[in-house]
């Protein structure tokens, strides 16, 4: 019966035939997985946030602004997930390998999966993590924030006053959406400092709590 469920968990997953998308590799970042937030938070998204704040919306540089936040917060968060997928596959190829329904020959596993799946759609993302770290990926996210929110705040990447991550849990994801419509549709989006400001920290949130739920075991045996 065990056995039987597990097939079942697998099964609810799509696998993909293996790519290789030179591309997608180059965009790959060496810095660690922290960095990338801690840089994209304290040189663009705080003093970005700050500069929205102290203008009137209908202000032309305030709005401008506020959508290329939203596209670069979305571009943070898959350049941070692409690294850490390439990671944990090289970790775990194992595990990695029941992501696809074949592979190619002689192609490092890490390549094919950055390659193969998106890392802006959330069903890929949800899929690729639960299957190379065994769990209910975004519902561990989410454990994560109940647990920790009380201590990622004093995290310098923290934007002061945005709701806690599992408090605002269902608005983050629709920055996906947001970042379409500005890019593929060519919309213009407004909105309170309030919104930019809990869409931008969620993600951070996010991305603080899946560094937390990989690399907590890493350094307590470091």
């Amino acid at each position: 019966e065990v056995i039987l469920l597990r097939i079942l968990h697998y099964r609810k997953y799509m696998t993909k035939r293996g790519i290789l998308d030179k591309k997608k590799l180059s965009a790959l970042s060496q810095d660690p997985a922290y960095s990338l937030v801690y840089n994209f938070s304290i040189k663009e998204a705080q003093p970005i946030l700050k500069e929205i704040k102290n203008r009137r919306k209908t202000d032309r540089i305030r709005i401008s602004l506020f959508n290329y936040l939203i596209v670069k917060t979305v571009a943070t968060l898959e350049m941070f997930l692409m690294n850490e997928a390439y990671q944990l596959t090289k970790e775990s190829p194992r595990k990695a390998k029941k992501l696809f329904s074949s592979v190619l020959v002689g192609v490092p596993l890490a390549d094919q999966v950055v390659s193969t799946y998106s890392f802006m759609q959330l069903n890929d993302v949800k899929q690729i993590f639960s299957v190379l770290l065994g769990n209910n990926f975004l519902n561990q996210i989410k454990e994560e924030s109940k647990q920790n929110s009380t201590y990622y705040h004093i995290e310098p990447v923290h934007i002061n006053q945005s709701k806690f991550l599992h408090k605002n849990w269902d608005n983050i994801f629709k920055i996906f959406d947001y970042r379409i419509a500005i890019t593929h549709h060519g919309k213009t989006l407004k909105g309170s400092y309030t919104d930019i400001r809990d869409l931008v920290g969620g993600v951070i949130q996010f991305m603080l709590c899946m560094t937390l739920m990989i690399h907590t075991e890493e350094k307590e045996y470091s």
